[in-house]
């Protein structure tokens, strides 16, 4: 007999669902049989604990919708443009014969909480969201109407004969709203129980508005009020120039010097981190004293707040 593994007497292909590989029956005297692929697939899953919510999409006018094969789903007038798509068609029975009847009945009670996401089996990175607004059962199907939610430039359209996974996403909403980037303040308590006013507050507001709004909060009740604030109004930036005279030199009252220079070259208050350092400079009340030799006539520039 020609070994399997002369390519030329048995080709390679890649494995459909009906087809059919040889192994051996542990359950039947070790005799050689032959078992399904597809069955083997679904067994895998099994083990492994991931059944997975998969369907194949078809075109196809003359699919009586009571028939609908299973592991099939179609789209209302076989629309395959991702963006026009309103009402999808799929059968209780998923891709492995699993039936997921259960689920969907789930997904129609509780479809307000939910975004259906379909994912390509080839290429798993391309995917689509649609929000769920309805969901009715019928005896051998499901219609889901549906509207884009989502989607990536990579999945314009279903493709004929193609697999898609099935996902349902949780969402966070509030009542009445199927806005997923809204939060449901019901179990929240405290300063953040007012989160989606805030929200809706930074979606209404210009950029800034609602940071004065809370400086300028006059009410200590209120979740906005800041206390004690700095009072800004009255600093500014100033410089002072002087004749080099001495190592010590005396700012207006309240000034406080953040940079000096000595003829051009800058100088820093002193950082007890760096002893060491020449290039600084100390302030006791409103005399600021330097620590690198200052020559007669030398120009010396003090930056201060005040």
């Amino acid at each position: 007999m020609t070994k399997i593994s002369k390519k030329g007497a048995y080709p390679v292909k890649l494995p459909v669902r009906k087809d059919y590989f040889a192994g051996t029956d542990s359950e039947n005297n070790l005799k050689t049989v032959n078992f399904e692929f597809e069955s083997t697939a679904k067994l895998i899953n099994e083990i492994n604990g991931m059944p997975i919510l998969n369907y194949m999409f078809k075109t196809d006018p003359n699919i009586p919708l009571e028939v609908l094969t299973e592991g099939v789903f179609l789209s209302e007038g076989n629309e395959t443009t991702v963006a026009d798509i309103t009402k999808l068609y799929i059968n209780k029975k998923n891709f492995h014969e699993t039936d997921m009847t259960e689920l969907f009945q789930f997904i129609a009670i509780n479809k307000e909480a939910f975004v259906l996401k379909l994912r390509n089996s080839s290429n798993l990175n391309n995917a689509v969201y649609f929000t769920i607004t309805d969901a009715t059962e019928f005896e051998s199907y499901f219609t889901l109407d549906i509207a884009i939610n989502i989607t990536n430039a990579a999945v314009p359209e279903l493709i004929h004969f193609n697999v898609y996974f099935f996902d349902f996403e949780l969402k966070a909403t509030v009542a009445g709203t199927s806005d997923p980037l809204k939060l449901d303040k019901a179990g929240y308590s405290g300063n953040a129980a007012d989160l989606d006013e805030r929200i809706n507050a930074l979606e209404s507001q210009t950029p800034g508005d609602y940071v004065n709004a809370d400086w300028n909060e006059t009410n200590p009740a209120s979740k906005k009020f800041i206390e004690n604030k700095p009072d800004f109004s009255a600093i500014g930036v100033f410089s002072k120039r002087y004749a080099g005279s001495g190592q010590t030199y005396t700012l207006p009252v309240g000034a406080i010097a953040f940079t000096a220079f000595i003829d051009g070259y800058v100088q820093y208050p002193l950082d007890e981190t760096f002893p060491l350092d020449l290039n600084v400079f100390e302030q006791s009340g409103v005399d600021v004293t330097f620590k690198t030799t200052i020559e007669t006539y030398s120009q010396i520039l003090i930056n201060y707040y005040l």
